[in-house]
């Protein structure tokens, strides 16, 4: 028995676990996929990922999409309350702050829940998040002058790549 997915197939039987377990990986990179067919199909020139350096904390902190005036972190779901939540608040903000002083101009720190429908939904964070603009996917698309519908295709297409060379 292969160790990949031991727990899965142990909880769902040899041939069910294997696919709970790639459908898994497959989820977990999914995140990273998106940030890069955002930016491919970006029609804004200056949209990258960016690191920098906090000297106050001695750590890297990253921005998964950076525009003229806005620092975004990107999360697939529509779920942020998680147990990482508030320091990547924290983060986002910090990345801003030390972007905008780098580029001599107001760097906004955003979180953008992309599948979520409408950010008013939203309720209970238990994160601040009043310092943050808050995107749902469509208006993060919209903003970079990207169709929605093309980026959740591109994302499908990118996923039956993936299942397909998992095999």
């Amino acid at each position: 028995m292969s160790r990949k997915g031991v727990t899965y197939k142990l909880l769902f039987g040899e041939e069910e676990g294997e696919r709970i377990s790639k459908a898994q990986a497959l989820a977990v990179k999914a995140g990273t996929a998106l940030q890069n067919i955002i930016r491919q199909m970006s029609l804004e020139k200056a949209v990258y990922q960016a690191k920098l350096h906090d000297p106050t904390k001695d750590k890297i902190l990253k921005a998964d999409i950076v525009t003229q005036y806005k620092a975004i972190e990107l999360k697939l779901g529509f779920e942020f309350d998680t147990k990482k939540a508030a320091k990547e608040v924290e983060d986002i903000q910090n990345f801003s702050h030390l972007m905008s002083i780098r580029e001599e101009r107001k760097i906004e720190p955003v979180i953008c829940l992309f599948q979520a429908e409408d950010i008013n939904d939203l309720s209970g964070f238990k994160t601040d998040t009043s310092n943050i603009e808050l995107l749902t996917g469509r208006q993060l698309c919209s903003l970079l002058n990207i169709t929605y519908e093309d980026v959740l295709q591109a994302l499908k297409n990118w996923a039956a790549e993936e299942l397909k060379n998992a095999k």
